[in-house]
């Protein structure tokens, strides 16, 4: 499984790429295994200075398949990351139920 983490406009640190990479990367590997997939985490930050929040999208490409976007806006950054990995797996067991679903019919 391929990661490409970007940020813009924000600074991220070692831990919270790895932070990152951890929780996406678990949250599609428990369904679809580890095979030709690509994750691309993006971290950007919106607001104003008195209002800041963190928004972070995970684009998920998978080989035969459409790719998944996640987007989530939260002012805490490791809040936002367990937020979008958790609507990535969700995302990803919805699409790999519907395809088997329409294989059984």
């Amino acid at each position: 499984m391929q990661f490409q983490i970007r940020a813009h406009d924000v600074h991220v640190d070692d831990a919270t790429r790895d932070y990152a990479e951890a929780k996406s990367g678990k949250a599609v590997q428990k369904i679809l295994g580890s095979g030709g997939q690509r994750v691309d985490v993006e971290f950007t930050q919106q607001g104003h200075s008195g209002a800041q929040e963190h928004r972070v999208a995970v684009h998920l490409y998978v080989p035969h398949s459409k790719p998944h976007v996640v987007t989530v806006n939260d002012p805490d950054m490791r809040a936002a990351i367990d937020v979008a990995a958790d609507k990535i797996g969700r995302a990803v067991r919805r699409a790999t139920n519907r395809k088997r679903d329409r294989a059984r019919k």
